[in-house]
């Protein structure tokens, strides 16, 4: 049973398929951390862009209101200031519904997708193409670091291979095995 396994450490195929699966965990966990920070990043946006919609929306009801009762007022009615409001908000609605479809509207707001809520801060003026370019060289150079450790192990299990192999037989007969601790450095 630990023939294929020494054999796999000879051929160094065994650090191969562990830094490979290093890899795979690590770019796994930089997705998953990058999904639940985009998460959290729609999350805000989300409750900033809705409390504005709410407070947006309670000043156009209240100054709609405090126009309508100033038109009561000056026409010393209590209806006409209501119904001219009411008018007006009703001619921006049938205007906006009409140019829905314009090519000017579409070119001003893009295609009518949400794009500009996904719209991300520049970090530093950085694109998100470098942003993306430098996880890829956060992830390769720990990879060559993982490779580089994995190549230091195998070198030590050649040595104490090639130590116990040339040792001279122990005077009782028996091969001395030397054992060579591990040195991890960081």
């Amino acid at each position: 049973m630990n023939q294929p396994r020494g054999i796999l450490k000879l051929l160094k195929l065994d650090s191969l398929i562990q830094n490979l699966t290093e890899y795979m965990e690590t770019r796994i966990a930089l997705v998953k951390a990058e999904v639940k920070d985009d998460i959290m990043k729609a999350m805000r946006a989300g409750m900033i862009f809705g409390a504005i919609a709410i407070l947006g929306l309670f000043f156009v009801l209240f100054l709609s209101l405090t126009i309508a009762l100033a038109l009561n007022a000056l026409l010393d009615s209590w209806f006409w200031g209501f119904a001219i409001v009411t008018g007006l908000y009703l001619v921006t609605l049938a205007v906006l519904f009409s140019l829905r479809n314009s090519e000017k509207v579409k070119n001003m707001f893009g295609d009518g997708s949400l794009q500009f809520l996904k719209k991300k801060p520049q970090d530093n003026n950085k694109s998100d193409e470098e942003k993306e370019n430098e996880r890829d060289e956060e992830i390769r150079k720990e990879a060559e670091r993982r490779e580089r450790l994995a190549e230091i192990e195998h070198e030590q299990v050649e040595f104490e291979h090639n130590q116990t192999e040339d040792r001279p037989a122990h005077p009782r007969g028996e091969r001395a095995d030397i054992k060579i601790e591990k040195k991890e450095s960081h």
